[in-house]
Formats: structure tokens, sequence, C-alpha cells
């Protein structure tokens, strides 16, 4: 428990630390940062907001068809509301996964025979979502071939994209996985590993669900990043679009390390770093980043709403799953 109090506060100092330092800097001083977004202009801020509700929404439906291939019911309203709880619980845990954790112990709760492959399709969603993310910053490098400023993201990117490459294909081999269960002594939790591993192997012969997932995770994050984009124009920037189609999903990838409290300080320094490379003065890029967080916090509000009120709980009609298929 001590331990794990001591990395919170380590993570906490260091998203501190970084902002303090990010502040510090004349061209990105508080009083800076607060100007630049409290002048954002509205049409482009409203457009920038119901954008990333509709990114919500779409997300919350692909988490859903993973969830029904298993054949776990859940209402649309369910997939939504835990969608909304995740991203509420992401403001205050590590990095910009963490209420995955809750999401996934409430969607455990949905079934009673599947409990550990409900918990594991939360994570499922989770890759889907960041294998889209990753093919579309390499598309999106593919236009910026010959750009100095931008070698270091399409660099990331690659690695990224074989690294999924390299996890699809060890997690669709099941040699691999006799293997290793080999090697894990605590038969309680070979069990957990072995039911975890068929929640992931189950979808090899399903592969339309896969891609339909893929699919819906490739509109979710070119909404993100039409959202910075919207986001800038109202802060008075225009710089090519593929600049932000190669950025964008990097500097998220990168926000994901746990070494920040909700990507803090991590991400707006990456905003900096990779956004300033292309001309971008820095105190807009760090407002960009900033806005862009600030409207994640706004619509995560309605997933705290949702747990105060102790929901997404079953209603009446809604009953676990109690039959193994």
């Amino acid at each position: 428990m001590r331990k794990k109090i001591l990395g919170l506060v380590i993570r906490i100092g260091v998203s501190a630390g970084i902002i303090a330092y990010i502040f510090s800097k004349p061209d990105t001083s508080f009083s800076k940062i607060t100007a630049a977004i409290a002048d954002i202009r509205i049409p482009w801020l409203i457009a920038a907001l119901l954008l990333y509700k509709v990114g919500l929404l779409i997300g919350s439906y692909r988490w859903q068809i993973l969830m029904r291939a298993h054949e776990i019911p859940v209402s649309y309203r369910h997939a939504v509301g835990l969608n909304y709880l995740g991203c509420f619980f992401n403001n205050f845990m590590l990095s910009l996964t963490g209420g995955d954790v809750v999401k996934a112990y409430y969607a455990s709760k949905l079934t009673a025979a599947k409990k550990t492959e409900a918990a594991t399709i939360v994570f499922i969603d989770r890759m889907v979502g960041f294998a889209g993310l990753a093919v579309m910053g390499a598309v999106g490098s593919l236009f910026a071939i010959g750009s100095a400023k931008m070698h270091s993201a399409m660099v990331i990117v690659f690695c990224v994209v074989l690294a999924f490459a390299l996890m699809a294909v060890v997690g669709f081999n099941k040699t691999f996985a006799r293997k290793f269960g080999k090697y894990v002594l605590h038969p309680k939790i070979r069990e957990v590993l072995k039911r975890i591993y068929e929640a992931v192997y189950f979808y090899k012969d399903r592969r339309k669900v896969l891609l339909g997932a893929f699919g819906l995770s490739l509109i979710v994050w070119t909404g993100l990043v039409l959202m910075n984009i919207l986001l800038a124009k109202g802060l008075g920037v225009d710089i090519p679009a593929r600049c932000y189609f190669v950025f964008i999903p990097v500097i998220n990838i990168i926000s994901c390390i746990p070494i920040t409290i909700a990507g803090w300080g991590l991400r707006e320094q990456m905003y900096k770093q990779f956004f300033g490379a292309v001309g971008m003065n820095s105190g807009v890029a760090v407002s960009l980043s900033m806005a862009c967080a600030l409207i994640m916090l706004a619509w995560s509000l309605v997933g705290g709403v949702l747990y105060a009120l102790r929901l997404p709980k079953l209603s009446a009609h809604e009953k676990p799953v109690t039959s193994s298929q």
C-alpha cells in the first residue's frame, strides 16, 4: 500500500513539475496560456466540443459490439455510461488509460459466467483503439515523408505499428500460449491468464468484428485530430493537416506512459515539442493541448455524475448472463 501511495505521489510530482516548468517560461506563462484559451473563438470551440462527444458515443458502440460478440448482453445506455465512467477516472489515475480498470470492474458485473472475459474485453477495446491510432499515424506519415522536422514522430509511429503486428502474431498463436503457460506455476493465475487469452483468441475467427471495431477506431481518432484542428483554428493557427495526423497519434501514445497523472504535463510538453518543430508558437501549442484536455475533462464529468448516482447498474430487465457458452 505504501509503495502504491509513493508511486502516486511521484507521478503527481512529475506532472506538477513539468507543468511548473512550462509555466515558468515567458512564452508559455500561466497568464498567456489562460488568456489564449479564453480567446478561442466560440464557433470553433462548440464544434470541437460536439465532435469529441460524437467520438465518445462511437467509442461506446465499439465496446458494445465487442461485448456482444462474446454473447454478453449490454445495452447501448450501459455502454455509454461505462465509457463516461472510464473517462472520468482517467482524470485521477495513471496515464490516460487508468480509468479502464474501473470500467473493467463494472463491466465484469454485467455477467455472472463471463466476468474475466467482460473485464478483458475492456482492454481489448483499448488495444483495438490504439491499433487504429497507430495505423492512422502511419498513414499520415506517408504524406510527410521527406520532412526532417517530422522524422522523429514518424519513427515512433512505425515502431508502434511493428509492436502491434508482433502482438497480433503472438496473440493468435496457441503454441506460444501453451509454452508460456507452463512457466506460470500458480494454478489460479494460470486459469485467469488462460481465460484472458481465450478472450483474445476468440476474435481470430471473428475478423469481421475486429475489422468493424478497428474501423470505428479510425473514425474516433480522426474525430480527435479534427477536434485539434478546429481548436487550432479557434486559436488563429493554420498549419498543414498532415502535421496533426502524424503528431496527435504520437502524442497520445506517449501520454499513455504511466509516469504522470492523466498525462498532464507530459502531453503539454509533447505538443510543445512536436508542433513547435513545424513552426507553431510554443504558447499556442501548450494552449491547444490544454484546451483539448479541458474538453475531455468537461465531458468526463458526466461520468462523475453517473458514478455519484451509482450508475451504470443493471435495470430490472437487464440481468447478468448466468450460462456459460
